[in-house]
């Protein structure tokens, strides 16, 4: 019981990782589009429809990497099972994953990849073309 229960003593740093990786990806995909960004507002799109797609690349890039990890993560962990059980046929563990885990991965990564992107999306939808680096 031991050896179970330690990936659950473990999914909470699990779920920091997720968060912080994140949310720092989040907030560098927006700050390497300034540009982008700058010249939409220079040729008259609203400031409101830029933070809107913004908004909507991050959330959209977030859940296709969230479910990736999510897939990456259990295959990896099933193949460990497997090479355990080569090695040492007396240990029997089983790998899964509940649906609860999943939706609360998928919430916490849309969760702080959101906050990571609205303080840089907000700054480049309020920067001129001029403030610009290149």
């Amino acid at each position: 019981m031991e050896t179970l229960n330690f990936p659950n003593v473990w999914s909470i740093a699990v779920y920091a990782v997720v968060a912080a990786a994140s949310h720092i990806t989040a907030t560098r995909l927006i700050v390497e589009s300034s540009y982008e960004l700058a010249m939409l507002t220079v040729l008259g799109v609203k400031k409101h429809l830029i933070f809107t797609l913004v908004l909507t690349y991050t959330v959209t890039v977030a859940f296709l990497g969230a479910l990736l990890g999510i897939a990456l993560g259990t295959a990896g962990s099933q193949t460990a099972s497997t090479i355990l059980r080569w090695t040492q046929p007396s240990v029997d563990v089983t790998p899964f994953l509940k649906p609860e885990q999943v939706l609360q991965t998928l919430l916490l990564t849309l969760t702080s990849s959101i906050l990571g992107c609205i303080y840089p999306a907000l700054k480049s939808t309020r920067a001129r073309y001029v403030e610009q680096t290149l």
